[in-house]
C-alpha cells in the first residue's frame, strides 16, 4: 500500500499499490514505476548483487572519515549521499567482476594475501567452508564462491563476503537442495586488488 502525505500523485507517496505500481523518490524526485519481482531472485546474479551490498553496508560507519570522504565528489555529482555513492560505484564494480574500494578513485594496487586449500564439512543440507589465508599488507574483504560445475573463479558466483580474517574463515553456507556443489574463494586488499583463485573443494549435499 503506498503511504501517502498528501492527495496522491501530486505531493509525496511511497510504497507498493496491490502489487502493480510502486511510488518512491529518487534523487530528490517523485516518481512511479512499475512492481517486478526478478524471475528467479535466486540466481547468481541476483545473489553476488545482495553479497556485496550486504558486505559493504555494515561497513561504511567503520570506514575513517578521510575515506569517506574520497566519495563526496562522486556523490555531488550523482545528487545522492557518499554512502549511496560507494553502493553504487561498488556494486557496478562487483557486477563487472571487479572488487570494491574502500576509497575513490582507488589504484588497484596493493596486493592482497592469499588463499590456500579449501575444506569442507557437510551437515545435513549445510555445508561449512573453511578458507585458510595467508595474509597480505592491506587486505579488507574476502568472498566465497559457489556453483554447481568445476572451475569456479569469478565474484558473480559469490554467495557470501566478510572483512578478512588473520589465518582461518569460515563460512557456513545453506540450506542448500541436494547435489554437488563447487567453493572457492578470492581475497581482495583495500584499493580493490583481487587476489588469486585459492583451491577449489566439492561438497555433495543428500
Amino acid at each position: 500500500m503506498a503511504r501517502v502525505k498528501g492527495p496522491l500523485f501530486s505531493v509525496d507517496a511511497s510504497g507498493t499499490v496491490a502489487s502493480t505500481v510502486v511510488f518512491s523518490r529518487w534523487r530528490g524526485r517523485n516518481y512511479v514505476r512499475r512492481h517486478a519481482i526478478p524471475e528467479n531472485p535466486q540466481s547468481a546474479a541476483q545473489t553476488a548483487a545482495r553479497t556485496v551490498i550486504a558486505f559493504l553496508a555494515p561497513l561504511w560507519n567503520g570506514l575513517a572519515p578521510e575515506d569517506k570522504a574520497t566519495w563526496d565528489d562522486l556523490a555531488e555529482a550523482t545528487n545522492i549521499s557518499s554512502f549511496n555513492a560507494a553502493i553504487a560505484y561498488n556494486a557496478r564494480n562487483w557486477r563487472d567482476l571487479m572488487a570494491p574500494t574502500k576509497t575513490h578513485p582507488a589504484a588497484r594496487s596493493i596486493t592482497p594475501g592469499t588463499v590456500g586449500v579449501l575444506t569442507k564439512v557437510v551437515s545435513g543440507r549445510q555445508v561449512q567452508v573453511t578458507v585458510p589465508v595467508t595474509q597480505g599488507a592491506d587486505d579488507w574483504g574476502i568472498a566465497l564462491l559457489r556453483r554447481g560445475t568445476t572451475g569456479v573463479s569469478e565474484l558473480s558466483n559469490a554467495v557470501m563476503a566478510a572483512e578478512v580474517g588473520d589465518t582461518q574463515n569460515v563460512f557456513v553456507d545453506g540450506p542448500l537442495d541436494p547435489g554437488t556443489y563447487y567453493y572457492n574463494a578470492r581475497i581482495w586488499s583495500t584499493d580493490g586488488k583481487l587476489g588469486a583463485i585459492g583451491t577449489e573443494v566439492s561438497a555433495t549435499v543428500t
